[in-house]
């Protein structure tokens, strides 16, 4: 009799452990849905990028970025008065992690951009010398590809988002409409200055909603 009461207690406790703890994953999994984060890399080039990612199930979500580049002046386009916007969308599945908007994932995207500026070019003058003129230059680019990542949210608050990946994109602009009596082709549009495969990566970090 007695060892029959051990054995009942024991798989009482057993199942209440259980249930606890799956009580307590639901509880976590409750906690958020969605991550916002930021890219700072791509402040390099003036432009300020925003990534919602909201899960669809245990192991999907999308994302979608939207950036937004403005520029007075800018060395790395060599121009003035830049104005740009571009926006992607990614479907991620998690292929490993025990959370939501957790773990390894890969994700199959497309994005368009377009930029707009004001291009400095130079030119010789045999009486007054070097001069400069500016020429309105503008592009877009259009791609998509796959992306292989590592996301990892730290204490249900902060998100870390990392992936690399490669793709296809299709790049056009007016620069041989903005120069042509000179060597149009050394003016350089950094991320629309070729069409084909193309590597791809990010880095960003945010909180979690």
């Amino acid at each position: 009799m007695k060892r029959l009461i051990l054995l009942i207690f024991v798989l009482g406790t057993s199942q209440f452990m259980n249930a606890q703890d799956f009580s307590d994953d639901n509880k976590k999994e409750r906690l958020y849905s969605s991550c916002v984060k930021l890219h700072p890399i791509n402040l390099i080039l003036s432009e300020f990028a925003l990534n919602y990612e909201g899960a669809l199930s245990r192991n999907t979500s999308i994302s979608v970025i939207g950036g937004a580049t403005l520029a007075g002046r800018s060395q790395i386009y060599n121009a003035r008065n830049v104005f740009g916007f571009r926006g992607e969308l990614q479907f991620r599945r998690y292929v490993t992690g025990k959370n939501i908007l957790n773990g390894l994932y890969i994700a199959p995207m497309v994005y368009y951009r377009q930029i707009d500026m004001e291009y400095e070019s130079y030119y010789y003058d045999p009486f007054f010398g070097y001069n400069d003129e500016y020429y309105d230059l503008n592009a877009f680019s259009v791609g998509g590809g796959v992306l292989l990542g590592y996301q990892v949210v730290l204490s249900d608050v902060v998100c870390l988002d990392f992936n690399i990946g490669s793709g296809i994109k299709y790049s056009k602009d007016n620069r041989s409409l903005v120069d042509p009596q000179q060597y149009y082709y050394y003016i350089n549009i950094p991320g629309f200055d070729r069409s084909g495969t193309v590597p791809r990566g990010s880095i960003s970090f945010g909180i979690t909603l």
